[in-house]
């Protein structure tokens, strides 16, 4: 059985953004841009 992965993106702030991998319930990635820090790595899915 495979098992699924999922990119989770949260943009609700307008100063922030949150972008998380997880595969069920582990977390395998996570990186966020803000005004002061401005590099969210690059994702290939």
């Amino acid at each position: 059985m495979a098992t699924t992965q999922r990119m989770l993106i949260d943009a609700t702030r307008s100063d922030e953004t949150r972008v998380a991998i997880v595969r069920e319930k582990e977390l395998l990635d996570f990186d966020f841009e803000s005004v002061s820090k401005k590099s969210v790595k690059v994702i290939y899915i």
